[in-house]
C-alpha cells in the first residue's frame, strides 16, 4: 500500500531518504543541477530590494536580476518572445513594497500562515500578475519569484515535476497521475482540511491566482504535521549544501524556517521512493 505523503514529512527514516533522493535526482543530477547554493543567493539578492538604506534604482536592478533568474529556471533565455512578457522592474518593486510585505522574507511563514491571510494572499498574487502576463494566469514564473521573496512561505510550483509528477489527478494526461494525486484531491473537496475560507470543494485544476494561494495552503498542511524534528534536519541539510559563504550568514540562521523549500525537497523526493 503506498504511502501519504504527509508520512514523508512525519517520520525521519522516511524524510531523510526524501531528501537523499532529492538530492542524487535534483541537485547531484547533471541534467538538472538544481542546486541549493544557487538559489540561497537569490534570496539573499533579493532582500536588497526591500532595503530601505539601498538607493532606489539599485534595487529595481534587483528585481531585474531576480527576472533574469527566473527567466533561466524557466529556460526561456533564448525565447526573446517569453522574455517581452516579464514585467517592468520598478513596476514589480512598488507591488512588493505596497502589498507583499507580510509575504515577504521574515513575515510570514508556512508554519504561521492562517485562514484569515488568504484573501490578502489572493490579493497579493493577483497584483503580482505584473511578474508574467499571460493569456492565462502565469502560475510558474510567479510561484518561482515569489519563492525567492520568501522561500519560508512560497514553494516553487512547475508543470512537469511538482504537477505531473505530484499532484496531477487527470487520468486522460499524457504524463498519467501524480503519485500524490489522491492527497492533493482529498485537499481540495475537505474543507475541514484545508482550513481556509472556501465552503465549496476547491477545483484541483483552478488556473486563477487562487491555484498559487491553494497550492501555498497544501504545502502548509504538511508542514504543520510534521515531525518536531523534521525542520531542526532539515536545516542541517540545507546548511551542509551552502557551505560557510559568509554573504549568506543570515540565512543559514534561519534555515530551520525554510519551509517552501523544504516542501518541494521532501514532495519531489517521495514521489521517487513511491514509484514514478
Amino acid at each position: 500500500m503506498s504511502r501519504r505523503l504527509v508520512e514523508y514529512f512525519q517520520v525521519p527514516t522516511l524524510y531523510m531518504k526524501a531528501i537523499e533522493v532529492y538530492d542524487k535526482e535534483y541537485i547531484k543530477n547533471t541534467r538538472r543541477n538544481w542546486r541549493v547554493d544557487v538559489k540561497c543567493q537569490a534570496y539573499q539578492r533579493l532582500q536588497d530590494a526591500f532595503n530601505e538604506n539601498i538607493k532606489l534604482d539599485m534595487r529595481i536592478a534587483t528585481i531585474s536580476d531576480i527576472l533574469q533568474i527566473v527567466i533561466e529556471w524557466m529556460g526561456q533565455k533564448s525565447n526573446p518572445e517569453e522574455i517581452a512578457k516579464y514585467g517592468n522592474p520598478e513596476a514589480i518593486l512598488e507591488a512588493l513594497l505596497h502589498h507583499g510585505q507580510e509575504f515577504r522574507l521574515g513575515g510570514l511563514t508556512l508554519l504561521e500562515i492562517e485562514k484569515v491571510h488568504y484573501d490578502n494572499m489572493v490579493n497579493f498574487l493577483s497584483v503580482v500578475t505584473i511578474i508574467k502576463r499571460n493569456k492565462k494566469y502565469a502560475h510558474i514564473p510567479i510561484s518561482k519569484f515569489l519563492h525567492i521573496v520568501n522561500p519560508s512561505l512560497f514553494s516553487i510550483y512547475d508543470d512537469k515535476h511538482m504537477w505531473h509528477r505530484v499532484m496531477n489527478p487527470k487520468t486522460h494526461s499524457q504524463y498519467g497521475l501524480g503519485v500524490f494525486h489522491r492527497d492533493y484531491e482529498q485537499f481540495c473537496s475537505c474543507s475541514s482540511l484545508r482550513h481556509i475560507p472556501l465552503s465549496k470543494c476547491m477545483k484541483p485544476v483552478e488556473r486563477g491566482c487562487q491555484f498559487n494561494a491553494n497550492y501555498t495552503f497544501w504545502a502548509k498542511e504538511h508542514i504543520v504535521q510534521a515531525s518536531p524534528s523534521f525542520m531542526p534536519y532539515f536545516g542541517e541539510w540545507f546548511r551542509k549544501q551552502v557551505g560557510s559563504d559568509s554573504n549568506i550568514y543570515s540565512l543559514q540562521k534561519q534555515a530551520h524556517q525554510l519551509h517552501g523549500l523544504a516542501f518541494i525537497v521532501v514532495a519531489l523526493g517521495a514521489s521517487y521512493i513511491e514509484g514514478k
